[in-house]
Order: C-alpha cells, then structure tokens, then sequence
C-alpha cells in the first residue's frame, strides 16, 4: 500500500488523540490481521466493506462533508475490531475505557455535537471534530490531545 495525498485542505477539521493506555499491544497489527484473515468467518466480506469506506471517506473529503466524514471512519473502524473479535482465538484492543469513551461520544453527538471517533489496533481512540466545537470537545476529554492536521494552509 502507499499512500496518496488528497488536494483538499481542510483547516478546520481537528483531531484529537485520546491515550487511554500507553502498555504495548497483546498482538502487533500485522499478526492480529494476519490471524483475523486465516480464521475470521467475516474475513471474505471485509475488502468490499474498506473499498466502499474509502470511496466514501474521498468523497467527504472532497466535499468536507463532516457528518459522512465521521460517519464513514466510525463504521469502518467498528467493523474492523468486530471481525477481530470472531478470529480465533478472537482479538479484543479495547478496554473498559475504550468503550466508556464510545459510549461519552455517542451520547455527546446524541446532544447534538458533531463528534466522532475511529481506532486502529489498540485501546486508543482519535477522535474527529471541527475547531469550532474544540472547547466543548477538551470539556469532555481533558486529556486529549488535539492536533490540527492543516495549518498554514498545508497537510501537517
């Protein structure tokens, strides 16, 4: 794989690094999807659902659709750590507090905030948002660290 910059610049969109364990992985990414390719039973169904959320994660992109934008990096990740969870033996990165921290994000978009998250192999989570909801934001994760991924009108 490599990675192909897009045109847009987007310098109101934020991220924000939310670290709720530092510890090092069970399994390494490599393993546990190498594991989750041999014997998950959902395995077959996941390259058709990363190539539609990557079609869909361009478009928003290309629209700074914020909504699809969050819509689309949640579920992909979702489905990603669900089908680890029916490889065998299953693999789990998430915590307790991993899943606090969905649930705090969830009720919050509930309420109204455009807030979303996605999670690569590990208990953490980045969260996406707009600058313009950052205080709100950093109200509900003091701890998170947020990054602007554009400044000066440029990919950082």
């Amino acid at each position: 794989c490599v990675g192909v910059p897009l045109p847009q610049i987007w310098p109101e969109l934020r991220i924000g690094l939310l670290i709720l364990n530092r510890a090092s992985k069970r399994i390494s990414s490599r393993k546990a999807m190498e594991a989750t390719k041999l014997t998950s039973p959902f395995y077959a169904a996941w390259p058709k659902k990363h190539a539609e959320d990557l079609t869909r994660l361009k478009k928003a992109i290309s629209l700074y659709n914020f909504v699809e934008l969050g819509e689309a990096s949640e579920s992909n990740a979702l489905a990603m750590h669900a089908m680890m969870l029916t490889a065998y033996p299953p693999i789990m990165y998430m915590e307790a507090k991993t899943i606090d921290a969905m649930h705090k994000i969830w009720d919050a978009r509930q309420a109204g905030l455009p807030l979303y998250f996605t999670q690569d192999a590990g208990p953490n989570l980045k969260l996406l948002f707009l600058e313009k909801d950052k205080e709100t934001v950093k109200a509900l994760f003091s701890e998170l660290i947020i990054i602007a991924p554009f400044e000066n009108g440029k990919l950082n």
